[in-house]
């Protein structure tokens, strides 16, 4: 069972600012809520979420993200980014959206993503079965830099069970 309190041992009170990567959906709220329910951290939290514009419901997923962080009482920055007109495909909507996400970061500041367990293991599998190194094995590493910056995944130890568990009891989303 995923419970907030696990959260501290990555220790965040290294950062100044915990920026957290904030889709809207399950995985990202469950991250979001759990990081502002650690008083140490709620002064020290905002969102950052991206907009594709790729989907119909693209803007009442930001209307619901803005909703979501003003009820925790977080920043909160929404970006679009505009990919219409380039060939879409799932390597350049991570590139766009970590650019736009690393964007808004300080030096001092950390990102926070939301993979989980079950996102590392289906990302081994897909690595296997693209033929990948022994590097490509390891998964998603709960721990990494991109850009100059620290990167995290509390949640990578926990399943989506745990999550759903976790937002069923706190009544997330």
């Amino acid at each position: 069972m995923f419970v907030p309190g696990y959260l501290r041992d990555i220790n965040l009170q290294n950062y100044s600012r915990i920026a957290v990567a904030f889709s809207g959906g399950l995985d990202s709220s469950v991250l979001l809520h759990s990081l502002t329910s650690i008083s140490e951290y709620k002064k020290r939290v905002f969102a950052i979420h991206v907009n594709h514009g790729l989907s119909p419901n693209s803007n009442s997923w930001t209307k619901h993200c803005e909703k979501f962080c003003c009820d925790l009482g977080i920043n909160l920055i929404s970006l679009t980014i505009d990919l219409k007109n380039s060939s879409i495909n799932e390597n350049l909507l991570r590139q766009a959206r970590y650019k736009a996400l690393f964007s808004c970061l300080k030096e001092g500041d950390v990102l926070c993503t939301a993979h989980h367990q079950d996102d590392h293991i289906e990302t081994i599998l897909f690595r296997i079965l693209r033929g990948t190194g022994i590097k490509g094995l390891a998964g998603i590493e709960k721990y990494s830099q991109m850009e100059g910056f620290d990167l995290i995944r509390p949640l990578i130890n926990y399943s989506k069970k745990d999550l759903l568990d976790y937002a069923k009891k706190f009544k997330v989303n």
